[in-house]
């Protein structure tokens, strides 16, 4: 009895990290534009109050531990965040799975 579920388990893993790895690839991209809404609407929440956008994307963390990660995507990165020069608007971006600025993989949002 051992025999065949020792086989069983030995099949399943792999299967299940090779289902896992096709089915969920592209819950990153999702995942990431879901935290740049909840982003965007935190700043929008902070102009409102300030009159213009932070200068800083971890002014909106506000020593709020739910917030902690909020300034980083889903593949841990920290999001690019600038302002304008006088802080009406900003460009918020996600360096995208290879982790560099400026790739065809980058997510971007913007104020304006």
């Amino acid at each position: 009895m051992a025999k065949p579920l020792l086989v069983l388990f030995i099949i399943f893993i792999p299967v299940y990290f090779l289902f896992s790895f096709f089915f969920f690839k592209n819950e990153n991209p999702k995942r990431t534009t879901k935290r740049m809404l909840e982003i965007s609407k935190l700043l929008e929440a902070e102009k409102k109050q300030f009159g213009k956008f932070p200068s800083e994307l971890k002014v909106i963390i506000r020593n709020n531990p739910l917030r902690s990660n909020l300034t980083t995507d889903y593949w841990k990165s920290t999001f690019v965040y600038i302002p304008s020069k006088d802080g009406q608007n900003y460009k918020l971006t996600s360096l995208g799975g290879d982790g560099k600025l400026n790739t065809k993989d980058d997510i971007q949002y913007s104020s304006n």
